[in-house]
């Protein structure tokens, strides 16, 4: 077996999801801060998908998962009633905070469980993950959404979006259900991460029996979708 499929079976051992996530934080942790400038957003796909996510968010009170370093925080608290930004590492929340822009008094940063949002204190009436739900194990989407759904209730607006292309190596895991890319960092260190990449008809079919409305755009470099919770 090759170091790289060593490496993704000890992924693979009995608190395989624990693993997992630890490895994926590092790895967060370590790399350097996602930060696009608003001038070339105005020119790119991603563009387009900001204009979406700010748009469907406007005047909400809204539950951000896994905010990173904030640079969809501070674009969403341009529009939106409230922000609360939610993220498992200490490192990034701290790094979110320092970055928030003018509209700093509508956030609030928490540390929170992506898993286990009915212990986010709030009201909210929408949510929304960038670069998350591609991380998100096939066998946890349920997991996920379901408490994504009961946190924000019926009638809640969702926003998910992720990349579709490739940012590290792919790893070929036999008998997984999930994709795996090899992230690598300056100094060496190499990161097994899940990284799932979805069509039109596989995320119709994930998030179409909780959805009204579901819209989904399949774009070249990026896909994005938003609904209300039914």
């Amino acid at each position: 077996m090759s170091a790289q499929l060593e490496t993704v079976a000890q992924v693979g051992s009995a608190d395989r999801f624990g693993r997992h996530d630890l490895a994926m934080y590092e790895y967060y942790d370590r790399n350097p801060p996602y930060d696009p400038a608003r001038a070339a957003l105005e020119r790119t796909e991603e563009g387009l998908m900001v204009r979406r996510l700010q748009q469907v968010l406007a005047g909400r009170q809204a539950l951000e998962i896994a905010c990173g370093s904030g640079w969809a925080t501070r674009l969403v608290a341009e529009v939106a009633a409230s922000v609360v930004a939610t993220d498992l590492s200490p490192t990034r929340l701290k790094l979110a905070r320092r970055r928030q822009g003018p509209d700093r008094s509508r956030v609030r940063f928490l540390r929170a469980d992506a898993y286990a949002l009915d212990q986010v204190p709030g009201s909210f009436d929408a949510a929304y993950a960038l670069a998350w739900f591609a991380h998100v194990p096939r066998e946890r989407h349920q997991l996920f959404l379901d408490g994504l759904h009961q946190r924000v209730g019926r009638g809640g607006r969702v926003f998910l979006a992720d990349e579709r292309y490739n940012i590290g190596e792919d790893l070929e895991c036999p008998g997984e259900q999930d994709s795996y890319e090899l992230r690598c960092l300056d100094g060496g260190a190499r990161y097994p991460i899940i990284d799932n990449k979805f069509d039109e008809a596989e995320l119709r079919r994930i998030f179409g029996p909780g959805a009204r409305d579901l819209v989904i755009h399949p774009g070249k470099d990026y896909w994005w979708l938003d609904y209300t919770i039914a």
